[in-house]
């Protein structure tokens, strides 16, 4: 059995007009001018778009909305979600994938120049780019990581190329923490409800790591193009990002050429900015059901990530270097398959447990530890494995993540204000974790490789 109910702001409308009225009449008046503003209220469902109520109890669209939806190019829109997504991420992935060749032996420093930047930007970026619309943010955003491309390619030394990889870490940040926020400030004004938004975008940055992962692998292992080469042919992707915002997000999102600030839409909200104490509170709420797992999430992740593949290519190919740098982004590629898999999850499933997915990815990285340094199996059936297990690490980092993006969401529906800052914020959990990853990846690599190869067998190896 279904419940047909009009939308939360006609509703807010009506009941603030009746309590209007009310107040103003006397008694006999009072009882006429309700009357009148019952049919208009009336007259004003007929015309709302139904919501129906399904048997889970979540709010799903009715055919109206639907229709309506279509009418508005609202599919459009989603695709312009996951595109900024794809589109964000690439540069970040490509760098990751193209670590080894950046400097063999300390990917580690790799992901911390890819990350620090972004962590600022997050800290600082609730205080200092609260006010700032959207849009320049976003082409900003654009501009930023098509010259990290360029810089990386026209490096000339290692310090030269990872500069370039910090421009594009700062780029990306600005990103996820602007696109985040926009998704907030939408959260309650589409009836495709909480999910819709954080599914395209999860959608988008998940397809990401498989794009900036084939990018790599195609342009240097088979049309043989040089590290130089290939970040030029991806200089343009970023550009791209700005034009999907522009033509498919921004019109649905801000109401096409409209100025970004606030509309004042939500009752609860004022144009008042949250005060440092409100900021300060809502941090520490969220750090235990949110930013914490995520942070585990993602330590685990990125460690076995940047200081486990190579050495577990090694172990699985009986100590045959080329073999194992071969393999190296293709456990890359696959892991990015499994990110693929569970941030494109939430179009159909919604899974709640954040901290027992944290935990397995750090039983994930207990695995890792053993196979490398007691196991040490190798053979067909250790190469399949280790993709396999590839897949599953990133089916655990992908899914905490959207999955705590749409919690939060929800457990803040009545504020969009605190819902665009509180999911500004949150991103502070994944990129710490990555940047302790980073922090460790940088010697424990290095240490895994010596166990196998000796320490200055594993300073010569270059991938």
């Amino acid at each position: 059995m279904t419940t047909r109910l009009p939308s939360q702001r006609h509703a807010r409308s009506s009941a603030a007009g009746t309590a209007m009225g009310g107040g103003a009449q006397g008694n006999d008046t009072r009882h006429g001018s309700t009357d009148n503003l019952a049919d208009h209220a009336e007259r004003e469902r007929e015309e709302t778009p139904l919501l129906v109520l399904n048997e889970s109890g979540e709010d799903a669209p009715g055919d109206a909305a639907i229709a309506q939806r279509k009418q508005k190019g609202y599919y459009a829109y989603l695709v312009g979600w996951a595109l900024c997504g794809l589109l964000n991420n690439t540069p970040y992935v490509l760098f990751l994938a193209a670590a080894e060749r950046l400097l063999t032996g300390k990917s580690g420093v790799v992901l911390m120049c890819d990350v620090a930047p972004s962590l600022a930007i997050k800290v600082v970026g609730g205080a200092i780019l609260y006010s700032t619309p959207y849009s320049p943010r976003i082409a900003t955003t654009a501009l930023l990581a098509s010259a990290a491309l360029a810089a990386v390619a026209y490096a000339q030394n290692p310090t030269q190329a990872l500069t370039g990889v910090a421009v594009a870490s700062l780029a990306s940040g600005l990103g996820e923490f602007t696109f985040l926020a926009l998704a907030g400030r939408c959260f309650a004004e589409n009836a495709g409800g909480a999910k819709a938004e954080f599914a395209a975008w999860g959608a988008g940055t998940g397809a990401a790591g498989i794009a900036g992962t084939l990018i790599w692998i195609v342009a240097t292992q088979v049309m043989k193009l040089t590290a130089r080469a290939t970040m030029l042919v991806a200089m343009p992707l970023p550009l791209l990002q700005y034009v999907a915002f522009a033509h498919l997000v921004r019109p649905v999102a801000l109401g096409g050429n409209k100025a970004d600030a606030d509309d004042g839409d939500d009752a609860d909200d004022d144009d008042s900015p949250l005060s440092w104490h409100v900021r300060m509170d809502t941090a520490r709420k969220i750090f235990v059901p949110f930013i914490g797992p995520l942070l585990l999430v993602y330590f685990a992740e990125y460690s076995i990530n940047q200081a486990m593949y190579l050495p577990l290519g090694l172990v699985a190919h009986h100590g045959d270097e080329a073999r194992a740098c071969s393999m190296y982004p293709r456990l890359q590629l696959t892991y990015h398959i499994g990110v693929l898999i569970s941030r494109s999850s939430l179009f159909f499933i919604v899974c709640p447990y954040l901290w027992p997915m944290s935990l397995l990815q750090a039983a994930n990285f207990a695995m890792g530890m053993m196979q490398i340094i007691k196991l040490q199996s190798s053979g067909s059936f250790v190469v399949l494995a280790t993709f396999v297990f590839a897949v599953w690490e990133g089916i655990l980092g992908g899914g905490v993540y959207v999955n705590a993006m749409n919690a939060l969401g929800l457990s803040l529906s009545h504020s969009r204000k605190l819902r665009e800052f509180a999911l500004s914020i949150v991103g502070l959990g994944d990129t710490t974790g990555i940047l302790l990853a980073g922090l460790l990846s940088s010697w424990m690599e290095h240490w895994l490789l010596s166990s196998h190869m000796g320490a200055a067998t594993s300073r010569s190896l270059k991938c």
